[in-house]
């Protein structure tokens, strides 16, 4: 009875016209569906339509929720489904909160009370609802390849057999090859993560499976061609899952293709194969973020190799395309850091803070730099803001816990050394910075212990 109910109900949603000031919303305010066949398009308006009436929305902090809020954020999310067989329209979400901008969580500690309020980009809670930061909900600060939207919903998605643990409901057959490229991936993302590598998945994806399966959701439909280029397995199993191929579609192009010109044929609009390939602008031709982006994803992967001069001339060239790309800025500060440049380090991570102040990469890596110069203080001011950006980032906090004992301010740094374990960040190397503060407290045994689990880490990891 329910279920003959709310196909009616759908129905009736269905038989009005879609607005057309919604459409501006869709093709303004997510990219991908501008890239879509206008047959995905047309259904893709359809799931829209559906979820924006079935759900309650929820405004809070005093936000009203009006029509661009919900078309953008339904588009995103039923962008996730949109290739499976049967409709699925988040069922079990049944109402979304959106706040203006970043909010707060109290942190419940042992003694019952709250304190240390930490900032909260968005959630995922078990059966529904969704919470999110309509400032961040087309970019999370720090992000590569970031999408708050798509984090959450896959979340939900991975929920739905009963547990948030980095696997989604899958098909008979699919689970072994799933949980082999998961545990190579997830652990190559640890190991890089504690190292302080550049990945092109972003290192909250180390915190654990759940994390790591949203942050690869988040890649597979922002930055799709660079991921099938550096990880081909990890592409091709989230393509199977999702049902989706959007490294063919044509990133390439920044108009995309419109549901309304019906005067070419459907093969005409095929979308191109934007391959990871050396590609500059043609004689005359606008530069195309596709090109910059594939110099991006090419300077990512040199920095994985830790061939760090060659990356800084990828990035060169992804600048020289797009030089307003924040993320491209940054990244070259951090391949001129590992080079050993810290001067050009620091004015890189200078000017992409220019480009995007909440950019908490940006001041992580100008802190690197300065502790490099031994300019402690200014590094301690850095990592402060990155902190205020992103607080449950394990490598900020190492940085200020350096910063601090170069300062002298020894049982602060210790205690940012423990958070910064917490989070895992360069465990080995942060172990060993406390056993160096242990030291110059006067506790010798602790140091010692430090040093001991510093040495196992470093075993395990040449064991793997």
């Amino acid at each position: 009875m329910f279920s003959w109910i709310k196909r009616r109900r759908r129905q009736r949603i269905l038989a009005e016209p879609f607005p057309e000031r919604w459409l501006a919303y869709l093709r303004a305010n997510v990219v991908q569906y501008r890239l879509l066949s206008r047959p995905e398009q047309a259904k893709l308006r359809e799931r829209v339509q559906v979820f924006v009436a079935e759900k309650t929305w929820i405004g809070c902090a005093g936000l009203t929720v009006d029509d661009e809020m919900k078309v953008t954020i339904a588009v995103q999310a039923c962008l996730l489904v949109l290739g499976i067989e049967y409709e699925y329209h988040y069922d079990q979400i049944l109402s979304v909160l959106v706040y203006p901008d970043t909010y707060f969580h109290p942190r419940k500690m042992e003694d019952g009370l709250d304190r240390d309020a930490r900032a909260v980009y968005g959630e995922s809670w078990h059966r529904g609802p969704i919470v999110l930061s309509w400032k961040n909900t087309r970019r999370i600060p720090d992000e590569v390849g970031g999408n708050l939207v798509f984090h959450e919903f896959a979340h939900h998605l991975d929920d739905l057999d009963g547990g948030m643990d980095g696997t989604p409901p899958l098909e008979r057959g699919q689970h072994q090859r799933w949980d082999r490229v998961v545990d190579d991936e997830y652990h190559r993302l640890v190991r890089a993560s504690r190292q302080g590598q550049a990945t092109l998945l972003n290192h909250y994806g180390a915190s654990n499976r759940a994390e790591f399966f949203a942050v690869a959701t988040e890649c597979f439909f922002e930055r799709p061609v660079a991921l099938r280029e550096l990880h081909a397995e990890l592409y091709a199993i989230l393509r199977d899952f999702y049902r989706q191929d959007p490294a063919q579609w044509a990133w390439n192009t920044i108009e995309g293709r419109e549901e309304e010109d019906h005067t070419e044929s459907e093969e005409s609009h095929r979308p191109s194969r934007p391959d990871l390939v050396h590609v500059g602008p043609a004689e005359g031709r606008r530069p195309r973020r596709g090109d910059a982006d594939a110099f991006f994803s090419e300077g990512i992967w040199l920095m994985s190799e830790q061939r760090f001069a060659e990356a800084v001339s990828a990035f060169d060239k992804a600048i020289e395309l797009a030089p307003d790309d924040a993320e491209a800025v940054t990244q070259r500060a951090s391949a001129h850091l590992r080079a050993g440049d810290i001067k050009r380090a620091i004015e890189d991570a200078t000017a992409a803070i220019e480009l995007d102040v909440d950019d908490a990469a940006a001041w992580r890596v100008r802190a690197e730099g300065y502790l490099g110069l031994a300019q402690y203080d200014r590094a301690l001011v850095d990592c402060e803001r990155a902190l205020k950006l992103d607080d449950r980032n394990g490598q900020a906090y190492r940085l200020r816990g350096l910063a601090r004992a170069g300062l002298g301010e020894l049982h602060r740094a210790v205690r940012d050394y423990g958070t910064a374990i917490h989070f895992n960040a360069d465990m080995a190397e942060t172990l060993r910075a406390r056993a160096d503060v242990w030291e110059r407290l006067g506790q010798p045994d602790k140091a010692q212990a430090d040093r001991a689990k510093a040495q196992r880490l470093d075993k395990g990891h040449m064991d793997r």
